[in-house]
């Protein structure tokens, strides 16, 4: 079954789908509209001017004012959105010819009857039904009276769910009557202070006028093929195949007339022809306009959920959507302030859009929290998810724009540098003139700057919004009304409550705002009070003030102590877990400090008055009282451990441990702040109303006396806080990685604020604190972020050789090694590693392994061992904890990777196996990950790709678990060639595609695990599946990327790779022996082993073979053969031809002596089959 959208709703749109005969045959019209019943014939003239021709030749008296009269028309729309007025016979006589079996008549008045007093027959025959009945249509439905939307949803809901059963159509229609009876609830209406469920019996209202007996419209149903006898076959007058096939009436039934009949009794008719169901392109005309447009179930998109509260209201908006992309609009923008649902309103135009069937893919950016530097890429990388197509750049987007309609919306533009907007804006300017594509911007900004989205073009269209219209935003209350908690007073009287939202102009954020309030207060109170707040507001910008006013509003209802203590909260950034929140403010005590209070209590009741009176006081368990007995039986040690507990802080005046509690529940019943149980972790995250800290501060500075005071006290206190708690999490997050992320997640705003503090403030323990946030933010990907707070961070290193020179160098030589700029890197480490001399230290073990992946990723494989071997000599020397223990088996790990590079397996195995024993004995649960994706590399080489596959997707799923994009991009990658081995094309596509769009979005460009070995991994792919163009385009934007991000490594492979391409083509050898030439002399400078380099000479050489030039083809050759036989890797190849060898070796043992005796007896020489294999293999 196939349901089709006629856009834009034009009738001459109607007539061109109906008579189309290479599209399916249209079974049911269902009309969802506005009918008129014109009683006067007031509306006859304006009839005939949209459809002249139907009336030209008629007979005298037809258009006389009485046959005018009790006239029902249906309203389309002309080709410039206006209304157009079609008669129901004219419409009837056209939808008879084209068998259309049944028309659904859903529109206000469609099936009312004329009033005179004339005979019931002529009156009849005004109604629209009774019209389309008399043209000969089989089958009809209208609606006898206007319709609640709750009833004809549920009515046709049931309706066609039965139709698709098999369920003839006055058996349907019965049945969605029947479920209109037992359920009569029509929603929630407003009745004085109350709310009540309307009820209704609204069962009788959709008539169905029929002609000849009732049939099932789909007859490959099981229900029919059971009627039928199951086997697919009707004897009589039409034959049925069985395999999705339509039936329709005959032609010559009669009208009916028991339409409003509750049981069906007409039996069952042979249908008299049938048209195989199928599904066919979209047919599209002159000039790419598109005829109608087809949904089809599981389209995909990307398109994030709606909040539970739903979405509310913007039929205007979405209509004027649909009809401005309908009339070949290309691009929409979504103006207007903060908390108007802009990109509400975009999710729900494109789950709409797509649903009806103007596009195939909706594909949603989100640049509300963009961090790459480069937001055209982002845009790229994320159409080449949804569209499941693999992108160079924005060009190559085009042509698959051009085969698929696809509605492309980008997020959040004011979030975007102006250099970063302008460039996405004009390539996806041409995005959205390709094919069916259409463009969907929401931005805060009122314009664009940009020639191609201006205010006076058709071409593009801005769409402001302001609030919600009145009965939408009455409706968005009553839904909020519905979550918790209870209300205390009802919704009041529509027209008071219209009121009051009026003074927030019906903004959406502001309503969710006044609803806890409304739930709380009488209306008189609560509107006298927002509008006092929205005069406070005066010295704000217009678009703030009703959301600000709002919020006021709802911290005017709290005590007076508590409106004392809140703007204490808003030193925080959004939110905070309840402890740090309370250790900061100082509101209440944490968990832990009350713990700690109560152990002093208890211990310096044991110090002072002995053993008995803690017994006496406390109830405690057998265990606990045998421990305090051994503790008051060594003074010293119970005073040390009396030392050893913090100091108990004090309380303030007027704040006890109940205050916070108090305040904490006042806020939750306002709606200001949320509760938040994170899974693992013991205090919950209070998550605070987008507005409430910006207000609260201000309110803190405007009721001090001086600004250094209070506000500076808590800023200290926050960013001490925050300090101590990045190095808890580093820590931590070795050994429960889940709960240290889950944190730093919610925490991340606050850590940022108090690291740029503590930066601009120079604490002492600033370039620590960079140094432990960067770790976090690198698992994140924030690499923008990281590399901004690194560059702060290494202007204030302090002297050559200290704590904070160490951390700072260190994180700048990560940083570029990271980026690809390993050379540049492995200078930076080489300062850090002669400035700390040979003394042994953990500094200097992980300066090794820093100066160690720097050559391994130059492919310096061996240089990069030996300085792995050192580092773990140093690791060895220190004193063992497991710090040092977990930097052991990351070097294991590292080890192991180039050993695998250089082709020694077996050490590589062991190497890893190590590292796995010790990830194991640390519950290290991310480095054993790492370590079991590394194992899974290793068995990629040796062949077993089973295991490899097995090894990659578990780390990947841990990965994809732990929040950590780039590690997750690196075993997508690695998936992919091991399906690209396997055969399975598609599934490699996919995994590459997913690799690049993860890079890409974060920047990750150059490296050993940067973009580009992504995009030569997809060159290759496009190579084997015969696609060379897409190869070699993919291949040169590798060797771009690499050589702009300094990746000699991978750019000398790229190169390799595209001469191994371009050899295929004599006119192209020159162009290919260049290619190989310059891979060459990078490869010349890396070590051989890495970068493979007997494949350039073997590329070389039949490159120059090609070309007539034999001494340099032979020249190559050997060089080929001495630098792989000189490669660990050949000893390991050459383990699996063991058997093969020794059979020749005892062969030649065999000939020798043969050659021996024929020698003595004087025989001629005869040439051996093995000899012969032999001379082949030395000579290639």
């Amino acid at each position: 079954m196939t349901v089709e959208f006629l856009r834009p709703a034009t009738f001459d749109k109607l007539i061109k789908r109906l008579e189309n005969t290479d599209l399916p045959q249209v079974d049911i019209l269902h009309f969802d509209g506005h009918g008129v019943f014109d009683a006067e014939g007031v509306y006859f003239e304006e009839a005939k001017m949209v459809f002249p021709e139907a009336y030209a030749g008629t007979k005298a008296g037809e258009n006389s004012l009485v046959n005018r009269k009790n006239m029902g028309y249906l309203v389309f729309e002309t080709e410039e959105g206006k209304r157009a007025l079609i008669d129901a016979e004219k419409l009837g006589d056209m939808l008879h010819q084209q068998a259309v079996s049944l028309v659904f008549l859903s529109a206000c008045q469609s099936g009312m009857v004329g009033t005179s007093e004339e005979s019931v027959d002529e009156e009849a025959l005004g109604s629209i039904a009774v019209r389309l009945a008399k043209t000969g249509i089989p089958s009809i439905i209208a609606m006898t009276y206007s319709v609640l939307i709750d009833s004809t949803e549920k009515l046709l809901g049931e309706f066609y769910e039965n139709l698709a059963n098999g369920k003839a159509i006055a058996e349907s229609l019965d049945n969605a009557r029947r479920h209109l009876i037992r359920n009569p609830d029509r929603g929630e209406r407003p009745r004085g202070q109350k709310r009540i469920t309307l009820k209704l019996q609204d069962w009788f209202l959709p008539a169905l006028y029929q002609s000849g007996q009732d049939v099932p419209l789909l007859i490959n149903s099981p229900a029919f093929l059971r009627k039928v006898g199951g086997d697919g076959e009707v004897g009589g007058d039409g034959e049925v195949k069985g395999d999705g096939e339509t039936g329709r009436l005959g032609e010559d039934q009669t009208l009916n007339p028991s339409s409003h009949s509750l049981s069906s009794t007409n039996t069952y008719s042979p249908p008299v022809q049938s048209t195989d169901i199928y599904s066919p392109p979209l047919s599209r005309g002159a000039g790419g306009d598109q005829t109608f447009s087809r949904g089809t179930e599981g389209d995909p998109h990307n398109l994030p959920k709606q909040p539970e509260a739903g979405f509310f209201g913007r039929s205007r908006e979405l209509w004027k959507i649909d009809r401005w992309f309908t009339q070949n609009t290309r691009r929409i923008t979504l103006s207007g302030f903060g908390g108007q649902g802009k990109t509400s309103l975009a999710i729900e135009a494109g789950a709409w859009l797509q649903t009806t069937g103007m596009f195939s893919r909706v594909c949603f950016v989100d640049y509300a929290n963009f961090q790459s530097v480069d937001a055209l890429a982002v845009a790229v990388a994320t159409l080449a998810t949804v569209l499941q197509h693999s992108f160079l750049d924005a060009e190559a987007v085009i042509p698959v724009l051009a085969q698929i309609p696809t509605l492309i919306i980008l997020d959040n533009l004011e979030a975007l540098p102006e250099t970063a907007l302008q460039s996405l804006l004009t390539a996806a300017k041409l995005w959205s003139e390709v094919g069916q594509t259409r463009l969907l911007l929401t931005t805060r900004s009122p314009e664009l700057g940009h020639p191609d989205y201006s205010s006076t073009s058709l071409k593009h269209r801005f769409l402001t919004l302001r609030g919600l219209a009145a009965q939408d935003a009455l409706d968005y209350v009553q839904r909020l009304m519905q979550f918790p908690p209870e209300p205390n007073y009802g919704i009041p009287a529509r027209e008071d409550l219209l009121d009051l939202l009026a003074l927030v102009a019906f903004h959406p954020l502001s309503i969710k705002v006044l609803v806890p309030q409304l739930k709380a207060r009488p209306l008189g109170e609560l509107g006298l009070a927002l509008h006092q707040a929205i005069l406070d507001t005066s010295n704000l910008e217009e678009k703030d003030q009703s959301l600000v006013a709002s919020l006021n509003l709802s911290l005017e209802r709290l005590d007076e102590q508590a409106k004392a203590l809140l703007p204490r909260l808003g030193v925080f950034q959004g939110g905070a877990f309840e402890d740090d929140l309370l250790a900061i403010t100082g509101l209440g005590k944490t968990d832990q400090e009350i713990q700690n209070d109560q152990l002093r209590s208890l211990l310096e009741l044991l110090q002072s008055q002995g053993l008995e009176a803690v017994t006496q006081t406390f109830d405690l368990p057998t265990e606990t009282l045998q421990a305090l007995a051994q503790l008051s039986a060594d003074p010293q040690q119970l005073t040390d451990l009396l030392d050893s507990l913090p100091a108990t802080r004090a309380w303030e005046d007027d704040i006890d441990q109940s205050t916070w509690l108090n305040l904490r529940t006042s806020l939750v019943n306002a709606g200001l702040i949320e509760l938040e149980a994170v899974p693992g972790v013991n205090p919950p995250f209070i998550k605070f109303h987008p507005t409430l800290a910006p207000v609260l501060l201000l309110k803190l500075r405007s009721s001090l006396s001086s600004p250094t005071t209070e506000e500076t006290q808590l800023l200290a206190r926050h960013r001490e806080r925050y300090y101590q708690l990045s190095r808890y999490l580093y820590n931590e997050d070795r050994k429960n990685p889940d709960f240290a992320r889950s944190i730093v997640r919610r925490e991340l705003p606050n850590l940022l604020f108090a690291v740029d503090q503590a930066l601009s403030l120079h604490e002492d323990w600033a370039v620590d604190f960079v140094d432990k946030l960067n770790k976090f933010l690198d698992f994140f990907g924030l690499n923008k972020t990281r590399q901004a707070l690194t560059e702060r961070a290494s202007q204030q290193s302090g002297e050559v050789g200290s704590d904070d020179w160490y951390l700072a160098e260190s994180n700048a030589g990560e940083r570029l090694r990271q980026t690809g700029q390993t050379q540049q890197a492995e200078a930076v480490f080489q300062n850090i590693l002669n400035a700390l001399g040979e003394t042994v230290s953990y500094q200097r073990c992980a300066t090794l392994n820093r100066l160690g992946r720097c050559l391994e990723h130059q492919g310096r494989s061996p240089e990069a061992a030996t300085y792995y071997r050192q580092a773990i000599a140093v690791a060895q020397q220190l004193e063992s904890n497991d710090s040092v223990k977990r930097q052991i088996s990351n070097l294991q790990t590292d080890l192991g990777d180039v050993l695998t590079a250089m082709g020694d397996y077996g050490a590589a195995r062991t190497a890893y196996e190590q590292s796995l024993a010790i990830d194991q004995e640390l519950g290290d649960e991310r480095g054993e990950a790492v370590t079991l994706g590394q194992l899974g590399t290793l068995a990629l080489q040796e062949g077993n790709l089973t295991e490899a596959a097995q090894r990659y997707q578990v780390a990947l799923s841990r990965f994809q678990q732990l929040g950590e994009p780039e590690s997750e991009a690196i075993y997508w990658h690695l998936l992919g060639i091991v399906y690209q081995e396997a055969e399975q094309w598609a599934e490699a596509d996919q995994s590459y595609r997913e690799s690049a769009r993860i890079k890409e979005s974060q920047g990750m460009i150059g490296g050993q695990n940067g973009a580009a070995t992504t995009w030569n991994q997809l060159a290759s792919l496009n190579k084997t599946a015969g696609n060379l163009d897409s190869a070699e385009a993919w291949y040169r934007k590798a060797i771009q990327g690499s050589e702009d991000a300094g990746d000699r490594f991978n750019q000398s492979l790229a190169l390799s790779n595209l001469a191994a391409l371009l050899r295929q083509f004599r006119d192209r050898l020159p162009e290919a022996r260049q290619a190989a030439e310059d891979s060459l002399a990078i490869s010349q400078t890396l070590d051989p082993n890495t970068t493979k380099i007997w494949n350039t000479y073997k590329i070389l050489a039949e490159i120059t073979a090609q070309q007539g030039e034999t001494a340099t083809a032979q020249h190559y050759r050997r060089l080929e053969r001495q630098s792989y036989f000189a490669a660990p890797v050949c000893r390991h190849h050459l383990q699996h031809f063991i058997p093969l060898i020794e059979t020749i070796v005892d062969a030649f043992k065999q000939l020798d002596s043969e050659k021996f005796s024929r020698r003595v007896s004087g025989e001629k020489k005869i040439g051996h089959p093995i000899q012969k294999s032999a001379v082949m293999s030395e000579t290639g």
